[in-house]
């Protein structure tokens, strides 16, 4: 439930709500929003999340469990990339807020990086044409890319 239709699957400390959509934190605690996962001890995860309305405090995204893994924590508004490590233990994936955080979440992605992944980043991809035999026709211009 990434898209944060509902508050299905999700775990919310008091001042997280869901709604419209949204999850929003609102100012007054540090506390957290979670989601149970099946996450393998030594693997790493990335994931994307679209944040708005922030205009004080920060959201670090983590894995939750008997030892808490972090990223860099959020402090603006826009798209945002994360990566963490599973350690032994780790149960959740979601996000603390800090006490004056005051933000909205949207569009949560999650997914296990595999050796076939391709770095995080901004790519740019082009297609050349070719012949029945292989031969090299016009190439396009560039189709740009993030990889989350």
């Amino acid at each position: 439930n990434g898209g944060s239709d509902s508050g299905t699957g999700f775990t919310l400390d008091a001042n997280w709500s869901i709604a419209s959509g949204v999850a929003t934190h609102g100012t007054g605690a540090a506390d957290t929003i979670r989601q149970a996962l099946s996450l393998a001890d030594g693997e790493t995860y990335r994931g994307a999340v679209a944040v708005s309305g922030l205009t004080a405090g920060s959201l670090t995204p983590s894995l939750f469990g008997d030892t808490t893994q972090t990223d860099t924590a959020i402090a603006a508004d826009g798209a945002a990339y994360f990566e963490l490590d599973a350690v032994s233990g780790n149960t959740d994936l979601g996000f603390s807020a800090t006490t004056d955080c005051d933000a909205s979440i949207d569009d949560l992605v999650a997914f296990l990086v595999t050796a076939t992944c391709v770095p995080q980043g901004t790519y740019d991809y082009y297609l050349e044409f070719q012949n029945s035999i292989g031969g090299a026709g016009p190439v396009t211009s560039a189709f740009t890319a993030t990889v989350i």
